[in-house]
């Protein structure tokens, strides 16, 4: 299942650093809305919700309890609507607790299209926010395959095809284990088209489930174990130009985390009104795969 410890550090990533954001400095005192969503093409809305945190500075650090901060910004009850112009479907929350927040905002009366704009309005209390994304098309993962690197890890380099090469177009690589149903971002994992050829396009995947490998005298950054009882789904989304600089900071902060002397402490894109986080139209393709050396997939 999902990595507790990981979602701690995304909320805690997003609670301490959107109210830095540049937009909205000036209120940067006011509790805000957080919106953490998506829709795939093909796919339903999937909706995570919460408040930011708004740092007093007469309270005592050594008194204030983590698990407290993130108790009192967590929104069970909220509201989230999703429109795509023609349809208004209001989002059912449900406790999963293999997300954080726990509270998942989801719909199966709306399925994610290519080239549709759907626009999003979540309230809570007194609190509103919104925002509108497109989906833009989905890239063809033509194959994947992966290559010993040393007697213990492989790399996994992925080809795609269906780029466009007459605009700028921007993907963010993303997996997960077969067994879960959490993907998390990949290190270096967003890149654009500028490297395309004839409408092709290929990239080394670099994992972000075990950066470190505690049976190694030192951690191997991004690859995967050699192991053949190892199932991964990669997803390939395409994305506008905000969420491609949201996902890229959110991957940067979450790689320079814990690492002295490098200042993460970077405004994060946001494409909410009255709030901060993102809401994502991604045009995603996706291909299973198992980290074994000198294989390709499909197979």
């Amino acid at each position: 299942m999902g990595n507790f410890k990981y979602h701690i550090f995304a909320l805690c990533c997003l609670l301490l650093s959107f109210p830095s954001c540049e937009k909205n400095n000036t209120d940067q005192e006011q509790e805000k809305l957080v919106i953490e969503g998506w829709i795939d093409e093909g796919g339903y809305p999937m909706v995570l919700l919460h408040k930011t945190y708004v740092l007093n500075m007469n309270d005592d650090p050594r008194e204030t309890k983590l698990v407290d901060v993130i108790e009192n910004q967590l929104i069970a009850f909220g509201k989230v609507v999703i429109s795509d112009g023609t349809e208004e479907v209001v989002l059912t929350g449900h406790i999963d607790t293999t997300y954080m927040p726990p509270t998942l905002y989801t719909t199966t009366r709306m399925m994610g299209e290519a080239g549709k704009t759907y626009t999003i309005e979540a309230s809570y209390k007194d609190l509103q926010a919104s925002s509108y994304t497109s989906i833009p098309v989905s890239p063809q993962i033509d194959s994947l395959t992966v290559k010993a690197v040393n007697q213990t890890h492989v790399e996994a380099k992925c080809f795609i095809s269906n780029v466009p090469m007459n605009e700028r177009a921007y993907y963010v690589c993303f997996m997960r284990y077969l067994a879960d149903n959490q993907y998390k971002v990949c290190p270096l994992g967003c890149i654009d088209n500028s490297q395309a050829k004839d409408g092709k396009l290929d990239f080394l995947i670099y994992n972000p489930l075990e950066l470190k490998d505690s049976t190694l005298s030192k951690p191997i950054f991004g690859f995967l174990r050699e192991d053949a009882a190892m199932s991964y789904v990669l997803k390939v989304a395409r994305v506008d130009k905000t969420c491609y600089d949201f996902w890229e900071q959110f991957a940067e902060r979450s790689m320079l985390q814990g690492v002295l002397f490098i200042p993460i402490f970077k405004n994060i894109p946001t494409n909410i009104e009255g709030g901060y986080g993102i809401w994502c139209g991604m045009g995603a393709a996706t291909i299973r795969f198992q980290s074994y050396k000198d294989a390709t997939y499909p197979e």
